[in-house]
């Protein structure tokens, strides 16, 4: 049964499903070396070891924890992100147990050494993660393990301001909570310790903040950033019989993780409107230079227009005083033959020249009036 009331939905991680990779990167295979590490410590043994990921998404870490021989188990509610995982399990040859539940109704029967997570708890509000804490109870475990962003990470809130400001985040709302260990001591969980992973995965994240590349992981190495700058923080609680805690600071700091996050969203959308405005106005003011060449290139070909008009009412002046002429011209020979032939009647042939010189003569007249 898939329960959708809550702040995460499954159309969301079943788009996000579209965008996984088959490639498992170095910082995943990185984080997973460090919770296999910290898994069989605390199981204080290397073989036998049963895993369960709630919210398992493309599957890439529980696929590094199988090929180390882990029993791995994968739940989720998205079914595209199982249809993923097992492709991938596939392709490395190793063997998974899928189940398709929600977080909001789990039935988990089956008894487990560890049960973990990345990358999910962030999702939800607060009412929301305590209903998930509430019911992770339910489920036999001796240790709980989970990864979330941290909060209070630099390269993490950078990460986050760029690509809200971009428009390009698309893993659903994360909220930025800080008091994890608070929630589920109250839920009667005993805290064990934190840890912080990720770090070739924060300098990937700085990289893409900054626009160019940062050395965060030789820095981490030479000692000048401390590791609790990384972007992700993980959580160990051991499951107990402890009566649950009551505490009057989980009652005054109810929806303070909403109200900082919505803040930090609303900062980081409006740069993003900023930008579009900004670029709208410049898109406008290229258009009105390219408006205003065209119209001065209009006012050109209307000047060139108005000139030619001129020359034509010059030309057709000429034309028609030339015409004028052209119809003395005809006149004056109209006239001519008419005299030539009266004079062949009479017999008078004036001599060949005797033509060019009453032409001439006529020509020259009529110019002279």
């Amino acid at each position: 049964m898939i329960n959708q009331k809550h702040t995460s939905k499954v159309e969301t991680w079943d788009y996000v499903a579209e965008t996984y990779l088959e490639e498992i990167t170095d910082s995943e295979e990185e984080i997973a070396d460090t919770l296999i590490s910290i898994i069989q410590c605390l199981c204080n043994q290397s073989e036998n070891i049963s895993a369960i990921e709630l919210g398992s998404g493309s599957g890439h870490l529980s696929t590094l924890f199988a090929k180390q021989g882990i029993d791995v188990t994968l739940l989720d509610f998205s079914p595209k992100s199982l249809d993923f995982a097992k492709k991938m399990f596939s392709k490395h040859s190793v063997q998974g147990n899928y189940i398709c539940q929600d977080l909001f109704d789990l039935h988990i029967d089956k008894k487990y050494d560890i049960v973990w997570n990345c990358g999910v708890l962030e999702h939800f509000n607060d009412g929301e993660l305590d209903e998930i804490i509430r019911n992770l109870k339910t489920i036999q475990t001796k240790y709980f393990i989970f990864i979330v962003p941290n909060a209070i990470s630099i390269p993490y809130l950078l990460y986050r301001h760029q690509m809200d400001s971009t428009d390009s985040w698309i893993w659903g709302r994360e909220f930025l909570r800080t008091d994890y260990i608070n929630r589920f001591k109250q839920e009667g969980f005993k805290y064990v310790d934190c840890f912080y992973v990720g770090t070739k995965f924060t300098e990937y994240i700085m990289n893409v903040a900054l626009k160019k590349d940062f050395l965060y992981k030789e820095n981490i190495t030479n000692n000048i950033i401390d590791k609790n700058s990384n972007a992700l923080i993980g959580f160990i609680f051991k499951t107990g019989e402890e009566e649950t805690m009551k505490l009057d600071f989980m009652q005054k700091n109810i929806g303070v993780t909403e109200l900082k996050t919505s803040v930090f969203e609303l900062q980081n959308r409006l740069n993003y409107a900023s930008d579009v405005i900004n670029t709208l106005h410049a898109e406008n003011d290229q258009k009105d230079q390219k408006n205003q060449i065209l119209k001065d290139k209009l006012e050109n070909i209307e000047n060139e227009n108005s000139d030619l008009k001129e020359r034509c009412i010059l030309l057709h002046a000429e034309n028609e005083k030339y015409q004028a002429e052209i119809e003395e011209l005809q006149k004056a020979l109209k006239e001519f033959k008419k005299m030539e032939e009266e004079r062949i009647k009479q017999n008078e042939i004036p001599p060949k020249k005797s033509f060019k010189y009453f032409f001439t003569h006529s020509l020259f007249s009529q110019r002279s009036n």
